[in-house]
């Protein structure tokens, strides 16, 4: 996975140089200096994506974090499911459907 911004000279991709998959920045006038925006031990890093606006977003153990240009940490986003009104759904101790 690679995310850049238009006009930019920078691309953030996932990489296995600093060890289990972590976001790496690296300048395409010298991608070979390439710098850890993350260092997470133990479990990788998915799904990174970049907003207009800088903020990197990536999931890691199952959980949903975003860091803004210039901050020195990523934020964990919190995520609230609620079930939508009028969905059918199966209940799980029987297998009678319901609304």
């Amino acid at each position: 996975m690679q995310c850049s911004l238009p006009g930019k000279r920078n691309l953030f991709s996932l990489t296995e140089q600093f060890g289990d998959f972590n976001v790496a920045k690296m300048s395409l006038d010298n991608p070979q200096n390439a710098t850890a925006v993350t260092i997470i031990k133990n479990m990788p890093v998915r799904f990174l994506s970049i907003s207009d606006d800088g903020t990197l977003c990536y999931s890691f153990n199952g959980e949903l974090y975003a860091r803004k240009p210039g901050d020195a940490n990523s934020q964990k986003i919190n995520v609230n499911h609620t079930r939508r009104q009028g969905k059918k759904s199966r209940d799980a101790t029987s297998d009678e459907w319901r609304y």
